[in-house]
C-alpha cells in the first residue's frame, strides 16, 4: 500500500483498521527509537481507506511537540567516558543516560513527525485521528486504562501524558512537552508544574502572573494548525449531512 494524496472527503468509505503485520512493523521500529522509519512507514501506509492506529498518531503528535533547540546526543558526545556532566557516573548511569538520549526525538524526527501529521489531516477523517487524542465529547479517550504490552516502548511511554490532558487545547500549550524529564525535576521550573502542564503554584501568585504558559507553545504550532483542520473538516462534514 502506498501513500494516497487525495483528500478523504473524494474517496467516501469506511475507514478500516490496518492489519496486525503493519501495526507491528510500526511498532518495532518505535521500540528501537528509529523514530524516523517508523514516521516514514506511517506515511507509506497512509490511505483513506485505512485509519491510522491511535497510538501510532498519539506518538506521532508527541514528537510533532517535542522541542528541537540542543540535543542530548552532541551533549553526550563531548563528555568524557563514564562522566555525567563532568562527573564521574557509574556504568549503569552512563548506559540508562545513553539510551534515553539515543530514544530521544531528534529535530529532523520532530520535522518528520510534523509534515506526515499534516498529511494525514488531508488524507484521513476527523474521527480517525481525533480518537487518539483527549477531548470533551469523548472522555473514554481521556482514561487511564490498563496498559498493554503495546505501551512498552519509551515514546509511548512519554506520550501518555496526551491521553492525561484534559483537551486537546492542552496539548499545544507551551511547556506540555519538556525536552527532559530528569532536568526538568531538578529545576524550579520542573517542581512547579508537571509534564502534563499542570501548574501547582499558588493561585493569585506574582509568579503565577508572571510564568503563565502560552495558550500555544513556540513548538505546537505545526499540531495547532492541523487540529483546526481537522475541525474545519468536521464541521463541513456536518453540514454536507444537514443539507442532504
Amino acid at each position: 500500500m502506498t501513500n494516497a494524496s487525495a483528500d478523504s472527503s473524494s474517496n467516501p468509505g469506511i475507514e478500516r483498521e490496518l492489519t496486525v503485520h503493519q501495526r507491528n512493523l510500526v511498532d518495532t521500529c518505535f521500540e528501537e527509537g528509529n523514530y524516523e522509519a517508523a514516521i516514514s512507514l506511517l506515511d507509506k501506509f497512509r490511505h483513506p481507506k485505512y485509519k491510522p492506529y491511535k497510538l501510532h498518531v498519539r506518538n506521532l503528535v508527541y514528537i510533532a511537540l517535542y522541542p528541537t533547540q540542543g540535543s542530548s546526543q552532541t551533549e553526550l558526545d563531548t563528555e568524557a567516558p563514564g562522566e555525567i556532566g563532568g562527573i564521574p557516573a557509574s556504568p549503569s548511569k552512563v548506559s540508562a543516560r545513553h539510551h534515553r538520549a539515543s530514544h530521544t526525538p531528534k529535530p529532523a524526527d520532530s520535522v518528520a513527525a510534523q509534515r506526515v501529521l499534516r498529511a494525514f489531516a488531508q488524507t484521513n477523517t476527523p474521527e480517525s485521528l481525533f480518537r487518539a487524542l483527549p477531548s470533551y465529547t469523548n472522555p473514554e479517550n481521556n482514561a487511564f486504562s490498563a496498559y498493554t504490552d503495546e505501551d512498552d516502548s519509551d515514546i509511548s511511554k512519554q506520550s501518555r501524558c496526551i491521553r492525561a490532558a484534559k483537551n486537546c487545547w492542552e496539548v499545544v500549550k507551551e511547556g506540555f512537552i519538556q525536552r527532559d524529564v530528569q532536568e526538568a525535576v531538578g529545576t524550579t521550573h520542573g517542581r512547579r508544574r508537571s509534564r502534563r502542564g499542570i501548574d501547582h503554584r499558588p493561585f493569585g501568585s506574582d509568579e503565577e502572573d508572571a510564568e503563565t504558559p502560552d495558550p500555544i507553545g513556540q513548538h505546537a504550532w505545526c499540531v495547532f494548525e492541523t487540529l483546526l483542520t481537522l475541525l474545519e473538516k468536521d464541521e463541513a462534514a456536518r453540514e454536507g449531512k444537514n443539507q442532504r
